[in-house]
């Protein structure tokens, strides 16, 4: 036992160097690693639990109070292990500073993952932890130290607890963080593999059954092969009654059209016709197979072989209309036009405008057959005719923009030979929608060509004004005038426009391999700024916010009557896997794959129709909750979905989407519990279809640079979404079932072995502990860093679902008087002035006092020999202060801190951004 006037060994020294190398490198280790079992935010890396949880349960060789029957047990433990029992470590080890080094070593080599399961390294690390707490006196019986950390979260400290074999004690508030940490804590060290072979049994079950319920959402799609394509054939179809016969110039979209209905095919051979041939080989031509037969060999017909097509991914854009008169564009708001971004393969989306054609006029024209912009809006051609009037300014030209540049005249922003296509206007402004021409020549053609310029000006919604060369130069003072007073007439407001019309432009997409990133146009969206690929006009974020409110986040496509999309999200294209073909494939999307959403959204209203008819009772089947307000400058600022109409969680999500998740929800509502194991399995399953939820939403995106899905949550935050991918649910790559299961059962399998011991796993306020005084001999824990992660109001994404797979009830939230449905809130501990307390803002003095109560109480169970431990990150001075005051007012001694790096470079988190790499 280790007196409470011994130093422990992390109040004196730490690895730090080593144990910040395995921190940062674990963030990379992806199968079997348990932050791979289900999202939890700002987990802190085992690494690092590991090493400190070892120096806090030792005591430090060199103190004067050090037990010697721990130097000479921890001397034995260290030389048994392979490679350490050398002359060298022999002779370093004799000293107690050799000792101190030894084991620090060890401490650093254990952090490493490779090791955090061998064998060795747990029974040297075990033995150390029971050397150094072995009680005084032959009568009393070893018992493990208890471990307690009332802010478990992903559970990484009362895992590694359970790895040293250590009892630990794991509470938290929130309940799907309980969820997690039952299954890592309690369910595997109990069940073991029998968990992992019962998951992926079950598992399988609930795949076929998921798959005969929601095949007419994904329909099959049959592929020609690519040598056949765009090429023109003689499609036949052979049965028992004939052949049927047609001529096609593109196989694929006849295909696409009318299904896998060819068997065979004809080249086209030069000079022949397929109209006469595909009479010799019409319906009832042949009445027998053999004769069948001898005709297709006779007109060289070959197998039509066909290929299952497998859809791996959809992508979506949102989109908003253009309000720019004349226009009414369908914006598609898209971050970037890359599909594939990798050193040796490179696939891209460009766009085509589709207009009417332009009135004629003066001006720079588009040449025949262009219209694929590269990555700006404006056409090359016509930007480089503005730049070389630059140059050649006349006199009156540059005087008037050496009165306009700079704001120089009423604080507005004027350019100077700009383009709006197809025209180059001699000086711009954009927030009065005005356009000043100066004229040199008064010949009559010049006067019409001008005439129809500024009609085509007007037309668009902006006003013109013209001077002569002459005025400009000799009434200077009249010409800016003139100007200030048009400036200060306010610019009449653009209506939105109302329908698609004959004459309003689109935007059509092609799918190529650029051979450099020029040729990819930018992005149409900028700081929710959405630029018109049609007519080059920016809405600004608040009429964005509008319309995408008015389609409650934009997320689903708006069809008619009769199927036919007229609004909504747009699909851009398809990502397919091509059977024996290596790598992804892309193609547009066709109308198969619209029917198919069209038809989940019938079958979603179906769904939720039969609920309201049933008097509601039950939960609704898709999330009703409402998703957080969000605001403020605490926690709250993570969030802005209801700016963009997403009031509820179902907003989050396409039909096809809801129902899919909501169809994986029943199926694993059904499994029974009649055992401890089926039990386990179920709640195992349930971070499945919740890990599922988190790869199918509006917000889950395309990686480019790989290839795959990524989750929604690649901050930690929700706010505003543009463009999405959408995974077919049972896809076996990234972001499917299948991969969710396998990833759930890894962890099983990596640590069933490992931990065999449970830990016990409570929902309860970390200020309210229900242990009893000094119980536990270390109180480690990783609290909420101030304002950093609102944790209730992110996991409350899962919880919506978990709430329809498990029947999961906030227990917590209902203790503490809180009915909302959803996780706890008012007495979470994060400074959050949105959400109250006592009618209170969450703010910094509710923080102090929330955090001092529950150091207070981690005071009242630790032993009187006992130590604590408290990780914190935060990158303002007011955060640290808040925590620290917490611990002072709570009469905790401060003996020791070490800085760690614990968060892997180049994280999604800490790109472009201020985030913290370092925890203490």
């Amino acid at each position: 036992m280790i007196p409470k006037e011994c130093k422990r060994l992390a109040e004196v020294d730490f690895p730090i160097a080593v144990v910040s190398k395995h921190s940062a490198r674990e963030k990379s280790i992806r199968h079997g690693h348990p932050s791979t079992l289900h999202l939890w935010w700002a987990r802190r890396p085992l690494a690092a639990c590991r090493a400190m949880l070892m120096a806090l349960l030792l005591p430090d060789p060199c103190d004067a109070k050090c037990p010697e029957e721990f130097r000479t047990k921890a001397r034995e433990l260290l030389l048994r292990m392979p490679g350490w029992n050398s002359p060298r470590m022999n002779q370093q080890v004799k000293s107690n500073e050799g000792l101190r080094k030894a084991i620090l070593t060890f401490i650093g080599d254990f952090a490493n993952w490779d090791n955090a399961a061998d064998t060795e390294y747990l029974a040297a690390a075990r033995g150390l932890v029971k050397a150094a707490h072995l009680p005084t006196g032959r009568q009393a019986r070893y018992e493990p130290p208890l471990v307690v950390d009332p802010f478990a979260g992903g559970g990484s400290i009362p895992l590694e607890a359970l790895r040293l074999g250590c009892e630990a004690f794991a509470s938290d508030l929130n309940p799907v963080a309980c969820l997690i940490l039952k299954v890592m804590l309690e369910d595997i060290p109990r069940h073991g593999p029998e968990l992992a072979e019962e998951l992926r049994r079950v598992g399988k079950e609930i795949k076929e059954k998921a798959a005969k319920e929601l095949a007419e959402f994904y329909p099959k799609r049959w592929i020609v092969p690519d040598k056949l394509r765009k090429k023109p054939l003689l499609l036949l179809s052979v049965k028992d009654s004939g052949v049927a016969a047609v001529t096609v110039s593109d196989a694929q979209e006849h295909i696409d059209q009318n299904g896998p209905i060819y068997t065979h095919y004809v080249p086209r051979k030069k000079g022949q016709e397929h109209g006469p041939l595909a009479m010799q080989v019409a319906w009832g031509t042949f009445l027998t197979h053999g004769d069948v037969d001898r005709k297709l060999n006779e007109i060289g017909a070959r197998m039509l072989k066909l290929q299952e097509e497998q859809p791996i991914a959809y992508l979506w854009a949102r989109t908003v209309k253009c309000e720019s008169p004349n226009c009414g564009a369908e914006i598609p708001l898209m971050r970037s036009f890359w599909l594939c971004k990798k050193a040796n393969r490179k696939k891209a989306l460009r766009y085509k405008v589709v207009r009417k054609p332009s009135p004629s006029g003066r001006g720079w024209r588009e040449a025949p057959g262009e219209g694929h912009h590269g990555p700006n809006v404006i056409p090359n051609d016509l930007l480089q005719f503005a730049r070389n009037l630059r140059k050649q300014q006349t006199d009156a030209e540059t005087k008037m923009w050496h009165l306009l540049r700079n704001r120089r005249l009423a604080g507005k922003k004027f350019r100077r030979q700009h383009p709006i296509p197809p025209y180059v206007v001699d000086f711009y402004c954009h927030a009065a929608s005005l356009v000043i021409e100066i004229d040199g020549g008064q010949h009559s053609e010049n006067r019409q060509h001008d005439e129809r310029r500024t009609t085509f000006l007007e037309e668009k919604g902006l006003r013109v004004i013209r001077f002569w060369n002459n005025e400009v130069l000799g009434e200077t003072e009249a010409v800016l005038q003139v100007i200030w007073n048009v400036l200060q007439e306010p610019s009449p407001l653009t209506p939105l426009p109302k329908g698609e019309g004959r004459n309003v432009p689109r935007v059509e997409f092609e799918i190529f391999e650029p051979k450099s990133d020029k040729e990819v146009p930018n992005g149409t969206v900028t700081r929710a700024k959405a630029t018109c690929p049609c007519c080059g006009t920016v809405l600004p974020p608040e009429r964005v916010r509008a319309q995408l409110a008015e389609q409650r986040g934009g997320a689903d496509v708006v069809f008619d009557e009769k199927g036919n999309r007229i609004g909504g999200a747009r699909m851009t294209a398809v990502v397919t896997l091509h059977p024996g073909i290596q790598g992804r494939h892309y193609r547009l999307p066709t109308e198969i794959d619209y029917q198919a959403v069209w038809k989940a959204q019938k079958r979603l209203q179906q769904i939720l129709d039969g609920w309201e008819q049933g008097d509601k009772k039950g939960l609704c089947p898709v999330p009703d909750e409402p998703t957080p307000a969000g605001g403020g400058s605490g926690a709250g600022r993570a969030f802005s979905v209801q700016k963009y109409g997403m009031t509820h969680f179902r907003d989050l999500f396409t039909a096809r989407q809801a129902i899919g998740l909501s169809t994986l929800s029943t199926l694993v509502d059904r499994i029974g519990v009649s055992s401890p194991l089926k039990l386990a399995c179920k709640n195992a399953m349930a971070l499945v279809a919740s890990r599922c939820a988190d790869y199918n939403s509006g917000y889950a995106r395309w990686a480019q640079s790989g290839e795959f899905v990524g989750n929604t949550f690649g901050r930690q935050a929700l706010g505003p979404s543009w463009d999405f991918c959408e995974t077919f649910l049972l896809s076996s790559e990234s972001g499917g079932y299948p991969g969710a299961l396998e990833w759930v059962a890894k962890v099983i399998d990596s640590h069933a072995g490992v931990i065999s011991s449970p830990g016990q796993v409570e929902g309860s306020d970390a200020c309210n502990s229900p242990l009893p005084d000094e119980s536990c001999g270390v109180w480690f824990t990783d609290p909420p860093y101030y304002d950093a992660v609102p944790y209730s109001d992110l996991s409350d994404y899962f919880f919506v679902w978990q709430k329809r797979t498990i029947h999961l009830v906030p227990r917590v939230s209902l203790e503490l008087g809180e009915h909302s449905g959803l996780t706890p809130k008012s007495f979470e501990l994060v400074q959050d002035e949105t959400k109250k307390w006592n009618d209170k803002p969450k703010d910094k003095a509710f923080f102090e006092e929330r955090m001092s109560s529950a150091f207070s109480e981690g005071r009242r169970i630790l032993k009187n020999m006992g130590i604590g431990s408290v990780v914190f990150a935060h990158k303002t001075t007011e955060g640290w202060e808040a925590l620290l005051n917490g611990m002072i007012q709570s009469s905790w001694k401060i003996s020791a801190s070490w800085p760690i790096a614990s968060e892997r470079p180049g994280r999604l988190r800490s790109q472009d951004s201020a985030a913290l790499a370092t925890s203490v």
